[in-house]
């Protein structure tokens, strides 16, 4: 049920991805061609943007943490590395508001308006959620899937070995540590040496000339076996034929001395008719 849940999570994504893409390139576009406007922004010191309000913001989280089953202290240390808690960020290759989403992420999730903190939010933790299920349950291996694309995790076989994604875990790690959602991070996968790789051909160059010699054995085995079968099958032949023989020299024997007994008959029955006469 998992896989064919994850299967149809991956197929939407790409489904979405695809269908966003014509979008955002259009209004790109229509960034470029439209002719500029001019807005008069005050200067004065009392300009401020409006503050976030982070008791909203709070029962936000607990809501969408709810919904998805995901930890709220581990959704609040990715919206503090993600984005320091700035709804307006924007990141150099384009990643937009708390939980910093890529366009083409945010449309396949919904989010109509990614500097909108409900909808960010919401968008962000499901997204975590899917990489949850995704990678097992494994905090560390969907924390490495949000930072670098979950291509790269399952490629790699683990985090992959890039700076800004072990330090991204790192981080995050230290910030849930005293808290329920504290996580654990994964040994990474080891380079085979040279030294590993000779002992491994070492070790297959063993077992396979271990089992050459049970081969060998065994062959050997077989071809005894049949030896003794062979003079077996010699030995019962020669007394078969032995006994053929005496068999047939019984008979001639029988034979012979039938004829003398019939000869002998005949000769006692000519002198009785001669005595007769």
């Amino acid at each position: 049920m998992a896989n064919r849940r994850k299967l149809a999570l991956g197929a939407g994504l790409l489904a979405s991805m695809a269908a966003a893409t014509p979008r955002a390139l259009s209004f790109a576009r229509s960034l470029r061609t439209s002719a500029p406007v001019e807005v008069e922004v005050s200067t004065s010191s009392d300009f401020r943007l409006p503050a976030l309000n982070r008791e909203a913001l709070d029962a936000v989280i607990g809501e969408a943490s709810a919904a998805y089953g995901v930890s709220p202290d581990l959704v609040k240390a990715v919206i503090q590395t993600e984005s320091q808690f700035d709804p307006m960020a924007v990141s150099p290759v384009g990643a937009l508001g708390l939980m910093q989403l890529m366009p083409v992420t945010a449309a396949y999730l919904g989010v109509a308006d990614p500097f909108d903190p409900r909808q960010n939010v919401n968008g962000g933790v499901k997204y975590l959620s899917m990489l949850l299920d995704r990678f097992n349950g494994n905090v560390a291996l969907a924390l490495a899937g949000y930072n670098a694309g979950p291509t790269a995790v399952a490629r790699h076989r683990g985090i992959p070995p890039f700076r800004e994604t072990r330090g991204y875990v790192q981080k995050i790690r230290a910030l849930v540590s005293d808290t329920t959602s504290a996580f654990s991070i994964p040994e990474p996968r080891r380079p085979k040496t040279k030294a590993s790789a000779r002992r491994v051909a070492s070790a297959r160059a063993k077992a396979r000339a271990a089992s050459a010699k049970r081969q060998s054995v065994k062959m050997a085995s077989l071809r005894s076996a049949a030896k003794r079968s062979s003079a077996r099958a010699t030995v019962r032949n020669a007394s078969m034929r032995k006994a053929a023989a005496s068999r047939v020299r019984s008979k001639a024997t029988a034979a012979s001395a039938s004829k003398a007994r019939g000869a002998r008959t005949t000769v006692r029955s000519v002198r009785t008719v001669r005595r007769t006469r």
